[in-house]
């Protein structure tokens, strides 16, 4: 029956198949059992878009007892080929989180389910739960998880099945311990050179308990930096040793960063938490001299608080990328700086600073799309002619299509006037409102021009009448630029009205960019550059929009797109983004293509 704690009519089922829904778990449950079982049946689901199912739910039962039935009977059963599990639901979230009565168990036969584990430990003890991964490892083994329903059960199996036969395979049992209860008996050193030797790096630990080895290795993308690993016996060891030679100790007068070793997985849950602690002391800043250290940076925003930590981030041969990160003790602190230092003049350079709260790149991504959704919907139906505005400046002037090969964007007249570029801040980029239509031929935003003058923006011969629908694809009027063919589409959603297949990113690698030389360039030639080296990239992933996007993402600050080069996935995430938001405006009625 139901403990203590749990809901007495709830089972919880989880594992689930990504596709199954309420309906199948009714229609198979009341099959299985030839009556009516549930009051209510919920799989649970994210509550984004496009509401994925979370693979798991809870079965409300009319009695107990058709509960406890369906749990003795059809625990670890398929619906649509993936085994399922279930267990009582329990309202108290101290008792769910409790591990005292979980064990974790190694060598299981890769011939054996889940079910045949949980009667195998069944035989100690009610077993409340087991999970074993499909996962078999190279000796042909996997493990998994038992979980009993009494602490006292947990610790007799510990005791009678650690190292016995399961089938014919010698299993090992140990207490699981959480991610947070883990035990660390790691020091992670940094802040040495290569004239630093093991026994060297081991002398000042063995202050503070037994070492039991040590090891130097050298960073991957740099011949100059060296990280070592010191192995204790006890946990307590590197705590201590931490506390007392963390950025205290020197090799060469140079003090070195001592740290707890950790896993992948716990760093990235560590700076998670670390970010929502420091979500309003922490600022993103750019601007500053190249040359600035990170004592520089820091006498910068000293003035406004007590800072805990201030780095200049640097790349390859420890060359300044150009922006950094001041986290203060305070939030008021930090806001303080951010509302008097943004838009300044850093003290040695004529480049005004830009601070701002740090955010990480998923909530970058998330505010960035949320951003552009919301002006395009300002914008309303029927504003957008030959292609999206671009929102950001005054009159909401269209964006352009980037086109490379032929520098800057070509300006046409009419037969009687020739427009002449305005001076840059009025327009993106400096340029008057156009599109590029495919690659190479410019189009004035508002109307047609019949004749445009000879030898006028026009590189590829006269001006082609275009019909609605023809941009993005081949078609009689519409003669495509050399070297350009249009996409074809793959695919089509039914009654969406999309021409485009899901895009793809095939050969897409890390492009370098010479932030040197980059920075003495003009703000225009800094774009015009960064946009030949996206282009390319981008037109693997989606052809067909490749100019748009381009244009898109040009109105990006130069860092940014310094980023998106250099990390391949993330401009593949922007270019999505960016296409999803073309694609939304043309469904809805906002790109006009006529």
């Amino acid at each position: 029956m139901a403990s203590q704690g749990t809901r007495q009519n709830t089972l919880f089922i989880s594992d689930l198949h990504e596709d199954v829904t309420e309906n199948d778990l009714v229609q198979f449950f009341n099959q299985k059992m030839n009556k009516d079982l549930f009051t209510s049946v919920r799989v649970c689901r994210d509550h984004t878009p496009p509401n994925a199912s979370l693979k798991y739910g809870y079965l409300n039962f009319r009695s107990s007892e058709d509960a406890e039935a369906v749990l003795k009977r059809y625990n670890y059963e398929k619906l649509k080929n993936k085994q399922f599990r279930l267990m009582w639901s329990q309202t108290d979230s101290k008792i769910r989180e409790n591990n005292e009565g979980n064990l974790f168990v190694k060598g299981i036969p890769a011939d054996y389910t889940t079910k045949q584990v949980h009667e195998h430990f069944n035989q100690i003890g009610e077993v409340s739960s087991a999970y074993v991964p499909d996962r078999v490892g190279l000796d042909n083994k996997k493990y998994g998880f038992v979980q009993f329903k009494d602490k006292a059960d947990a610790e007799k199996a510990l005791a009678q099945l650690n190292n016995t036969k399961l089938g014919d395979s010698d299993i090992t049992i140990e207490k699981y311990r959480s991610p947070d209860q883990a035990e660390h008996k790691t020091a992670y050193v940094t802040g040495f050179d290569e004239t630093i030797k093991e026994d060297t790096l081991k002398e000042p630990f063995t202050k503070f308990g037994e070492v039991t080895k040590v090891t130097i290795l050298q960073a991957r993308n740099s011949a100059l930096i060296f990280h070592g690993f010191v192995y204790y016996e006890k946990e307590e060891s590197v705590k201590t040793a931490v506390e007392n030679l963390n950025e205290k100790h020197k090799f060469n007068d140079k003090p070195i960063k001592v740290s707890i070793a950790r896993t992948k997985k716990e760093r990235l849950r560590y700076k998670k938490m670390l970010r929502e602690q420091t979500r309003y002391r922490n600022l993103y800043v750019r601007g500053f001299p190249l040359e600035y250290t990170d004592e520089q940076l820091k006498q910068l925003f000293a003035q406004y608080g007590e800072i805990t930590s201030c780095r200049v981030m640097r790349g390859e041969n420890q060359v300044s990328r150009g922006f950094g990160f001041c986290c203060f003790s305070k939030d008021e602190e930090a806001r303080k700086a951010y509302l008097e230092l943004n838009g300044q003049k850093s003290p040695d350079s004529e480049t005004e600073l830009y601070v701002n709260y740090a955010q990480s790149r998923e909530e970058r991504r998330i505010t960035s799309h949320q951003k552009a959704q919301r002006q395009m919907a300002q914008m309303g139906p029927g504003m957008m002619r030959f292609g999206p505005f671009f929102p950001g400046s005054p009159g909401m002037q269209p964006m352009q299509q980037y086109s490379p090969g032929f520098g800057r964007p070509q300006f046409m007249g009419t037969p009687t006037q020739q427009l002449t570029p305005p001076s840059s801040g009025m327009y993106p980029m400096g340029y008057p409102p156009m599109m590029m239509m495919g690659r190479g031929m410019p189009m004035m935003p508002y109307g047609r021009m019949p004749f445009p003058q000879a030898g006028r923006g026009m590189p590829y011969g006269p001006y082609q009448q275009v019909s609605p629908g023809q941009i993005h694809g081949a078609s009689p009027g519409h003669t495509a630029s050399p070297g350009h063919t249009p996409s074809t589409p793959t695919s089509q959603a039914s009654g969406s009205g999309s021409e485009h297949s899901t895009p793809g990113a095939q050969g897409l690698q890390p492009v370098p960019v010479d932030t040197q030389a980059l920075a003495q360039m003009s703000p225009d030639d800094q774009r015009q550059t960064l946009g030949e080296a996206l282009f390319p990239q981008i037109e693997k992933i989606d052809a067909s929009f490749a100019g748009k996007i381009t244009g898109m993402l040009l109105e990006l600050d130069a860092q940014e797109l310094i980023r998106l080069l250099e990390e391949p996935t993330e401009l593949l995430g922007k270019v999505n983004e960016a296409r999803q938001v073309l694609i939304d405006a043309q469904q809805s009625g906002q790109i006009i293509e006529n």
